[in-house]
């Protein structure tokens, strides 16, 4: 299904809502003030138009480990905006098929993902020497 929580009275009191392991098709919004988990969820995970930059700017802590999006227009926005501070080793990597990916700088955002495999996998990874 798809989450939708406007700016109502109760959205705005939350602190922490955990929708991991799910299987949501879409965010149309976030509860402002609280920590929103995410993680992973079953199936491609689809952000409204503009969402998910202003969790960015923002500073929602935003919990997308082993998510895989459905569209990577938004985070290939912010990472040519320079707006994604990556970390300098992998975050992730599978030697036998490879590939490693850099995660999100902890220090740079409050969102979390484990690697950019499922975040901007063409800007985040890279094939491995061998």
């Amino acid at each position: 299904g798809f989450l939708h929580l406007q700016e109502t009275p109760l959205a705005m009191q939350l602190v922490d809502l955990d929708l991991s392991h799910n299987s949501l098709r879409g965010i149309q919004a976030l509860p402002p003030n609280a920590r929103t988990q995410i993680s992973s969820n079953n199936g491609r995970l689809h952000f409204a138009k503009g969402l998910l930059v202003k969790a960015f700017e923002d500073g929602v802590e935003l919990d997308l480990r082993n998510t895989l999006l459905a569209d990577f227009s938004e985070p290939l926005e912010l990472f040519n905006a320079g707006k994604l501070q990556l970390t300098p080793g992998f975050g992730w990597s599978e030697p036998t098929k490879g590939l490693g990916c850099y995660s999100l700088d902890p220090r740079s955002t409050n969102v979390q993902i484990v690697s950019g495999l499922y975040f901007l996998p063409d800007k985040m990874c890279v094939c491995l020497n061998g």
